[in-house]
């Protein structure tokens, strides 16, 4: 219990000098944790390494918090390998795949983000491109094999060619696009705020959870939403975070949240409940302690209201 109270008050190198035993595998999964909050990752990868091999009863914990410091260092060819072995498996327990495959399309938009595969979509025809589309999501309604040309990344960059040529010829393909509820809500949001870049004045149908008449010209961007920034301005404030990486994993979820409820606005009100409860889902999906209690009284919320938010954020899709 003693070791517990150091890693809960943030003294991490002090837990360490009691995490020794190597051969008890509670002090060596709060070993990795201490590891990872102590940002000393390549010994964390190091030692996440020869715990998976013996495959613990954390291993999946140990899984994610290696992948999240190879994450950390850049090293994302490995991470990306560890999960892509993970989501080969015949079975992942459902509290935890999820977990990875949210970490696995974050990586493939990493990786994607460097690398700019545009250029092969460039090489398609029309038709080409909208074969390529129609896959996008389907897996979540089958069988979820894995396949590179369902990924969020991917799909970002395939739509950035279409963004370059004339949309209007992609119409028809768009409408039933935004019609089908089995579609990703940020794919369908960033088709429509395409349709406006290109001036497109329609009515058209969007179904997310109902059907929403919607023409592009009056659309609401949610990329350019000025409570974006008021949200992580406040989690900054509020909780003294630094961590880049952690912030890039933050505006993604927002910005995943605001698809998941458009065309509706979010209000000022809101925005301290969101930014409390975003910051909540990031640690808890990167298995870090958050005191909630404290989180709420930090951000003067009513709990009930901020568990309402919490729900709705934890299960908002970004792949």
């Amino acid at each position: 219990m003693f070791v517990d109270e150091l890693i809960n008050n943030k003294k991490y190198k002090e837990a360490l000098d009691y995490l020794k035993d190597l051969n008890d595998e509670e002090s060596l999964y709060k070993r990795a944790v201490c590891l990872y909050n102590l940002e000393r990752f390549d010994e964390l990868n190091t030692f996440c390494e020869l715990y998976l091999e013996n495959a613990g009863k954390h291993y999946y914990e140990m899984l994610l918090l290696n992948v999240d410091g190879l994450t950390k260092i850049k090293n994302y060819d490995t991470a990306v390998s560890l999960l892509e072995e993970e989501l080969k498996m015949p079975w992942i327990p459902m509290q935890y795949e999820e977990k990875i495959r949210i970490a696995y399309s974050y990586l493939i938009k990493l990786k994607n983000d460097l690398n700019n595969n545009s250029s092969y979509f460039d090489s398609l025809n029309n038709e080409e491109l909208v074969t390529t589309l129609e896959k996008i999501s389907e897996y979540r309604n089958k069988d979820k094999t894995l396949n590179l040309n369902f990924d969020l990344g991917y799909a970002l960059s395939l739509l950035n060619v279409i963004s370059k040529r004339n949309v209007r010829l992609f119409l028809p393909y768009i409408k039933d696009f935004l019609i089908n509820p089995n579609k990703v809500m940020y794919l369908k949001v960033i088709l429509i705020e395409i349709l406006k870049s290109q001036g497109v004045n329609e009515n058209l149908k969007v179904v997310n959870d109902k059907l929403y008449l919607i023409n592009p010209i009056n659309a609401n961007d949610i990329f350019m939403n000025a409570n974006i920034t008021v949200i992580l301005n406040l989690i900054e404030e509020k909780m003294d975070l630094k961590d880049n990486n952690m912030f890039q994993y933050m505006e993604t979820l927002l910005v995943g949240y605001l698809a998941s409820i458009y065309p509706n606005k979010i209000n000022d009100e809101e925005n301290k409940y969101i930014a409390a409860a975003l910051y909540m889902v990031a640690n808890n999906n990167n298995y870090l302690t958050v005191n909630e209690d404290e989180l709420i009284n930090n951000f003067s919320l009513n709990k009930e209201l901020f568990n309402r938010y919490y729900q709705k954020i934890a299960n908002v899709e970004i792949y």
